[in-house]
């Protein structure tokens, strides 16, 4: 019994991750002809500077868009930038520059957006589960009368989902994110109002990814006052507690005469800093704080994110799942499910996968075929030297446990 509950301990440990907070400078940095540079501020200990390098990106405007992120799921920070409008191709465009050397452009493609405005903001979340981050466009003021959120394909622009959403029409004050607020495995939308809220504070109104943004999660008054042009926010569980925290970066104003980071607990928003903290950037002069900008990446979001989408190409490219009568979409779920879960039942991922998608119109036998196929097709990936070591190490470590429980 002992053994029993010390191994239920083991498996259950958090790997905690280090958040890294990345300051971007769009304009007028010390890299040759002010071009864009990222300055890496590591948040453990004395947040001593990891790295800073210019990249292959001209000088911007405010018809730029730009995060720090993991795009392709290989461990490093990349520079994403959307072009929002004067582009070639007449759509809000992707471009995004290898963290490796910040000089190489690894996509430069238009979506099937429209030129934006300022009625637009944007995020980057996986949606389709390939390993790839996807554009997020926040429409503020839709035809709709609402906020909606249309989401594009990472890799080539093309469209994967548009709907309103039950938050009304927003504007400049507030920041918008699409991220799984409550780690139900669906992402939510997240609503950061810091100017015009009723409470006299920076509020936070969360709604449910499951049922299209519907339904309203939460919407409480923050612990942060009102909160202008001098911070800047970004949403990640930054103490890997299984529950979102709230970021906000003072640019300039600080009483330390250092940029700082206050993280305000995503259990206890109304009253709970979890860290409030300098950085060694100093504070940014208040006549260039629009020159900057910040991210916070979390490298447990894409941990085995490049495994889970070596894993996802090479099932579906396997002729057996070819052949199988279901979407991309539903076949990719399939497999991260069976990837995640190796020893759960064909009805354990049926009901995962289908938690958001429409899979009534699958006939249940084919249930029981796809996962046969997509777990055979698993196991050849196993076997492959070129797959992932991961997906072994996971079936290795559910067969040792499953041994050494069934002799207690």
């Amino acid at each position: 019994m002992v053994i029993r509950i010390l191994i239920l301990i083991l498996v259950s440990l958090p790997v905690v991750a280090e958040p890294i907070v990345v300051g971007i400078e769009r304009k007028n940095s010390t890299c040759i002809g002010g071009y864009v540079k990222l300055v890496v501020l590591s948040v453990k200990g004395q947040n001593s500077k990891a790295l800073s390098g210019c990249s292959a990106l001209h000088p911007v405007e405010g018809n730029f868009w730009l995060k720090a992120a993991d795009w392709n799921g290989d461990g490093v920070i990349d520079l994403i930038g959307i072009k929002k409008n004067q582009t070639g191709t007449k759509s809000t465009e992707l471009h995004v520059y290898d963290g490796r050397n910040l000089q190489t452009p690894i996509l430069q493609t238009g979506t099937e957006l429209h030129e934006t405005d300022a009625n637009y903001d944007f995020d980057m979340a996986d949606w389709n589960h390939d390993g790839t981050l996807d554009l997020v466009a926040f429409s503020k003021n839709g035809e709709s009368q609402s906020t909606e959120v249309h989401i594009f394909n990472g890799r080539n622009g093309k469209r994967l989902y548009s709907h309103a959403t039950a938050l009304h029409p927003t504007g400049l004050d507030f920041r918008l994110f699409l991220k799984d607020w409550n780690h139900d495995g669906t992402p939510d939308l997240i609503a950061l109002n810091t100017l015009s809220g009723h409470s006299k504070s920076t509020e936070i109104h969360v709604y449910s990814g499951i049922g299209d943004f519907k339904n309203r999660l939460m919407g409480n008054k923050t612990v942060l006052h009102p909160a202008g042009q001098e911070f800047a926010f970004s949403i990640t569980d930054w103490n890997a507690d299984d529950r979102t925290d709230i970021i906000a970066i003072k640019k300039w104003g600080t009483g330390t005469s250092f940029v700082e980071i206050h993280v305000i607990n995503g259990r206890n928003v109304e009253n709970n800093f979890l860290v409030q903290t300098k950085t060694e950037l100093s504070a940014i002069p208040s006549n260039r704080v629009e020159d900057f900008t910040f991210s916070v990446v979390d490298s447990s979001e894409c941990r085995n994110c490049k495994e889970k989408s070596r894993l996802v190409d090479h099932v579906l490219n396997d002729q057996k799942v070819k052949d199988l009568k279901i979407s991309d979409q539903i076949k990719m779920q399939m497999v991260l499910e069976i990837y995640a879960e190796p020893n759960g039942t064909v009805e354990d991922v049926k009901n995962n996968v289908c938690k958001n998608l429409d899979c009534k119109k699958i006939e249940p036998m084919l249930w029981q075929v796809a996962f046969k196929v997509i777990d055979g097709a698993m196991q050849k990936c196993m076997a492959d030297s070129n797959c992932s070591t991961a997906v072994i190490g996971i079936s290795l470590m559910a067969l040792l446990i499953s041994l050494v429980t069934s002799l207690l």
